[in-house]
């Protein structure tokens, strides 16, 4: 499916040419989709366009670059529900959720950062940086460090 996304409904696509129907559907799905996410999202190099510009820019590809289909779908999911981009964010902490089984999660369970012996809480190991130095990187070759 991710193969496919930069294919065009027109075939002037990407990676292979696909053309129409050749474009498995799932793909069809996600090229509207992440071109409406490319054009929302603030980039380093331009701010995001409002949800009303993106809409119109996908509708007028449609036929063309997208499944008409998919960008009606898109645009009806809109109209109903809205877009709420600050809904949900990586950036959020992770809500505490109790576990299906109401015990602890499965596997070991880790100490909390700083409670081990040393009480710093940095990472440790091959190429986390020494107390009060900087980090090694090991080049495979005898000598460096």
């Amino acid at each position: 499916m991710i193969l496919h996304h930069h294919e065009r409904l027109d075939g002037r696509g990407y990676p292979y040419g696909l053309k129409g129907a050749q474009i498995p559907e799932c793909a069809r799905v996600v090229a509207v989709a992440d071109a409406f996410d490319a054009m929302t999202s603030t980039r380093s190099y331009r701010r995001a366009r409002p949800v009303p510009a993106a809409v119109a820019e996908l509708r007028k590809c449609a036929g063309k670059q997208f499944d008409p289909r998919m960008v009606r779908a898109l645009a009806a999911a809109l109209e109903r529900h809205g877009w709420h981009p600050d809904l949900i964010t990586s950036a959020d902490p992770a809500p505490d959720l109790p576990h299906p089984t109401g015990g602890p999660p499965p596997g070991p369970q880790l100490p909390a950062p700083g409670s081990h012996r040393g009480g710093s809480g940095a990472p440790r190991g091959r190429h986390a940086a020494p107390r009060g130095g900087r980090a090694r990187h090991h080049s495979g070759r005898s000598g460096d460090a």
